[in-house]
C-alpha cells in the first residue's frame, strides 16, 4: 500500500555521536520516517557531505542509530565527490562523520604485518592472527606473536588513543616521548610471553636521561616494565596479557646492591654524587636506585628574575634520589653520607659569597613539601663537594641563600618551585576553523619554539586562524581546559564527557583537540572566544581507591576544588567566529541536502 515516506533534518544537540580520536560530524543529521519502516528489499539512501581533509588522512563514514545514542557504521559505496550511498532495509537516524582513515590491506597467509598509510596518533590498527603466531607492525609498536600463544584464531588491535583520555603519572623531569597505544582485546592473555615494541622520540643526550615503558588496566595506575634496549629509539618487553603501553623519558637510574658491610655508590651521570653506606647501616642485602636531576644555571636565573620571592637564592647543587626498587620506605641503622657538587663549584659562580648560608634540604613525601635539615645532617665544605649524613631514602638538594633569608618560610618553598620550574615549558596555543566550513574547529598546545610552523601547515591545508596566542608557561601532562565564550558553543550536548574539552600538554607529543562548534542564538552571527585555563596538578600514587578518586578530583577541580588544590589558572584567549547562514529550503520545507531513492520497493 502507499506510504508516506519523511526526511527531517534534526539537530545534532539531540543525539550524542559517536566522535572520538578525530572523529567530526561532516553531514546533516537525517530522519528518515515514519520510524522503523521496514521495507521488502533495499532502499539506497544517498547523503552529502563537507570536505573530510586534503592530504588523504580522513575518510567518510555514514553511520545509523535507532536510538540517538548507540550508532553502527553501514557499508557505502562513493557515488561523486562528497557523496556516499547505503543500503538499508528500514527507517532510522543517519549521519555522515569524517574519521582517521582505517587501511584495510589483504596479507598473505605468510606475511602478518599490517603497515598504516596515515599519521600514527589516530589509527586503530587490526591483524587477526591464528596459533602459528604473527607480527601486529604499527607506526608506533611491533607486537610479535610467537607460535601457541593462541589456541584460536583472535583479531588483534592497536589502537593510538588520545593521552587526554589518560592519567600519566609524570613526576619531575619526566616526559611522554611515545604514543600512547591500547592493544587489544584489552585482556586477552597469552600461553606463551608476547613481545610488544614501541618506539618512543630521542629522550635526551648525554645520557643523562632514560627511555622507560609503563603499563596500566584502568589508564590512571601505572607500573614500569622490565625492558630491553634495541636501539634506534626503541624499546621491547615481555608480557602475558594486553593492556595500554607508553614510553616516558626520566632521569637515568643507577641501580645498586648495597650490601651490609661498607661500600660506596657512584652515579653514572654525575661522578661527583656518591652514597657512602657504613657497614651494616642496612641489616640484610638492599637493592636501591639512585637518580641524579641536573638543574641548570639558566633555569635558576629565570625563576630568580620571574619570582620575586626567590630573590635570595644563589645556586644550588642537583637534586639526587636515593630510593629503593621496590619503592619501599628504608630507614637506616648509621647515618649514610651523601657527597654532591658545591653549588658555587656546581653553576660556576666565580666570585666570592661573603654572605651566604648553604642549606641542606630533603624532601618529605608525606608533607609534599621540602625541609631545611641542615642542623640534622653535619654538612661539610670543599671548593668542589659538599657532604652530608642522612637517615634514610628521599631526596635532596644543597641550596645557597642569602644571609637576610632567615626564615625557613622564606626559603622553604624554594626547592618546590625549583622543581615544578624544571618542568615548565613556553606554550603557545592556536586555534583554526575551515575556509569551507567554519564549524569545524582545531586547538593545539603547542611548543613556542614551533607553533608558527604549525599554524602555516595547517593553513595550508584549508584552515584560516588568527595569529598564535602569547607565550604562556605549562608543565609536562598539565591539563587544560577549553571553554567556549560568548555566542557559540559546541554542536553536541552539553553532558558530553568532560575530558573531551580538554587538552594535556606534552612537548614530545601532539597536543590536538577537534571541536564541532555552533551558533549559540540563532539569526546572529556566531562571536565568541575559546579561552583556556590550566587545571591544577594532580598525583597519582597505588593507593587502592585512587583512580577513581583522581577522576572524579579531575572532574570538579574546575568548580569546586578540595582543599589544598589551586584554582584553575586563566591562561589566554582566542576569537572564534562562525558566519549566520540561512537553513536552505526544499520544496517539502524541511532543510536537507540528501535525497532518498527507493529501488523497487514494495511497502
Amino acid at each position: 500500500m502507499e506510504t508516506g515516506l519523511t526526511c527531517q533534518v534534526i539537530n545534532p544537540n539531540d543525539v550524542t555521536l559517536p566522535l572520538e580520536d578525530g572523529a567530526m560530524l561532516v553531514s546533516d543529521v537525517i530522519e528518515l520516517g515514519p520510524h522503523g519502516t521496514t521495507f521488502h528489499k533495499p532502499v539506497t539512501v544517498q547523503m552529502q557531505y563537507g570536505c573530510t581533509s586534503t592530504d588523504g588522512a580522513m575518510e567518510a563514514v555514514m553511520i545509523v542509530t535507532e536510538n540517538r545514542s548507540q550508532w553502527t557504521e553501514l557499508k557505502t559505496t562513493k557515488i561523486s565527490e562528497n557523496r556516499l550511498a547505503a543500503s538499508v532495509n528500514h527507517t532510522n537516524i543517519f549521519a555522515i562523520i569524517s574519521k582517521p582513515k582505517q587501511d584495510q590491506i589483504d596479507v598473505p597467509t605468510d606475511e602478518v604485518i599490517l603497515a598504516s598509510s596515515t599519521q600514527s596518533d589516530i589509527l586503530i590498527d587490526r591483524r587477526k592472527v591464528g596459533p602459528e603466531g604473527g607480527v601486529l607492525q604499527t607506526a608506533s609498536c611491533t607486537v610479535t606473536i610467537p607460535p601457541g600463544a593462541v589456541t584460536m584464531e583472535t583479531e588483534m588491535t592497536c589502537q593510538v588513543i588520545n593521552p587526554n583520555d589518560v592519567t600519566l603519572p609524570l613526576k619531575d623531569g619526566e616526559m611522554l616521548v611515545s604514543d600512547v597505544i591500547e592493544l587489544g582485546p584489552h585482556g586477552t592473555t597469552f600461553h606463551q610471553l608476547v613481545t610488544v615494541q614501541m618506539q618512543y622520540s630521542r629522550a635526551s643526550s648525554g645520557g643523562a636521561m632514560e627511555a622507560v615503558m609503563m603499563v596500566t588496566e584502568n589508564r590512571s595506575q601505572w607500573k614500569e616494565l622490565t625492558r630491553t634496549e634495541q636501539g634506534d629509539n626503541k624499546l621491547s618487553v615481555s608480557v602475558d596479557h594486553f593492556s595500554t603501553f607508553a614510553v616516558i623519558s626520566q632521569p637515568k637510574q643507577d641501580k645498586f646492591t648495597v650490601p651490609t658491610e661498607k661500600c660506596t655508590l657512584t652515579s653514572s651521570t654525575q661522578p661527583a654524587v656518591q652514597i657512602s653506606f657504613p657497614k651494616q647501616s642496612v641489616a640484610t642485602p638492599t637493592r636501591v636506585t639512585i637518580q641524579v636531576q641536573e638543574v641548570p644555571k639558566r633555569t635558576v636565573e629565570d625563576m630568580k628574575a620571574k619570582d620575586q620571592s626567590s630573590r635570595g637564592l644563589v645556586s644550588t647543587s642537583p637534586i639526587v634520589t636515593v630510593g629503593t626498587e621496590s619503592g619501599s620506605s628504608v630507614q637506616f641503622l648509621k647515618p649514610v653520607t651523601v657527597r654532591v657538587p658545591h653549588p658555587k663549584h656546581y653553576m660556576e659562580i666565580q666570585h666570592e659569597l661573603p654572605n651566604k648560608k648553604l642549606k641542606v634540604m630533603s624532601y618529605e613525601k608525606q608533607k609534599e613539601d621540602w625541609i631545611d635539615e641542615t642542623d640534622n645532617s653535619n654538612p661539610r665544605e670543599s671548593d668542589e663537594l659538599v657532604e652530608f649524613e642522612v637517615s634514610h631514602c628521599t631526596r635532596w638538594i644543597v641550596i645557597i641563600i642569602t644571609d637576610d633569608f632567615d626564615d625557613p618560610k622564606e626559603f622553604g618553598p624554594i626547592p618546590l618551585k625549583l622543581c615544578r620550574w624544571l618542568q615548565n615549558r613556553d606554550v603557545q596555543f592556536i586555534l583554526l576553523q575551515r575556509e569551507d566550513n567554519t564549524k569545524q574547529l582545531v586547538i593545539e598546545c603547542t611548543p613556542a619554539k614551533d607553533a608558527e610552523e604549525k599554524r602555516a601547515h595547517l593553513m595550508r591545508e584549508g584552515y584560516k586562524a588568527p595569529l598564535p596566542t602569547d607565550t604562556v608557561t605549562l608543565f609536562e601532562g598539565q591539563r587544560v581546559e577549553v571553554k567556549l565564550v560568548g555566542n557559540v558553543k559546541t554542536a553536541f550536548d552539553v553532558e558530553i564527557n568532560e575530558t573531551k574539552q580538554q587538552i594535556t600538554f606534552h612537548s614530545q607529543r601532539s597536543n590536538r583537540l577537534h571541536m564541532q562548534v555552533m551558533k549559540g542564538q540563532q539569526g546572529l552571527d556566531g562571536e565568541g572566544i575559546a579561552a583556556f585555563f590550566s587545571l591544577p596538578r594532580v598525583e597519582v600514587t597505588k593507593q587502592k581507591g585512587m583512580a577513581a578518586r583522581v577522576r572524579r578530583t579531575l572532574e570538579t577541580v574546575k568548580d569546586r576544588p578540595p582543599k589544598g588544590f589551586e584554582q584553575p589558572k586563566f591562561l589566554c584567549q582566542l576569537p572564534i567566529h562562525v558566519p549566520y547562514e540561512p537553513l536552505k529550503q526544499t520544496k517539502d520545507a524541511s532543510a536537507t541536502i540528501e535525497e532518498v531513492t527507493l529501488e523497487e520497493v514494495e511497502l
